[in-house]
């Protein structure tokens, strides 16, 4: 005689709860494309994890060569003014664990040299116990506004 012996679990409720993540995903994944502004993340280190199409259009840097390597490394930032170097405000934000804005005077040298007059800021992205797990960095071009202010 033989015997088989085990046990028979329902998954279900876990199958509908790694649905309900993925979808959750994939809708902030679309959110964050559609953005009109540039919109990077990082984890705890500063360390990129994604780059939205504004963003990568504004940095000349594509997400996939991006991820993974230092957000100092993908944003360079200026004073308009000056022409000095600013720290990047996602360092910024990181070592002080709160929503850093900068100047209006700021300018971002992409990956060709070329500058581009932006607002930013960065904020934390904290878990839900408050800990810090990383940055997002929300920027968008203003050489439009700047150029009429100039002229005004």
């Amino acid at each position: 005689m033989t015997g088989f012996e085990g046990t028979l679990s329902d998954i279900t409720e876990r199958k509908q709860a790694e649905l309900a993540i993925h979808e959750a995903k994939e809708r902030a994944e679309v959110t964050l494309k559609s953005i009109a502004d540039g919109v990077i993340t990082t984890d705890a280190d500063g360390l990129v994890d994604y780059l939205n199409p504004v963003a990568e259009e504004l940095t000349g840097w594509p997400a996939d060569e991006a991820a993974g390597i230092p957000v100092s490394e993908i944003i360079q930032i200026l004073d308009e003014n000056t022409g000095e170097a600013i720290e990047d405000p996602v360092t910024i934000c990181l070592r002080e664990e709160r929503i850093t804005e900068l100047g209006q005077h700021s300018i971002l040298v992409d990956r060709d040299g070329e500058q581009i007059a932006i607002q930013d800021s960065a904020a934390p992205i904290r878990d839900r116990h408050g800990m810090v797990m990383g940055s997002v960095m929300v920027f968008h071009d203003v050489n439009k506004e700047r150029s009429l202010r100039r002229q005004l």
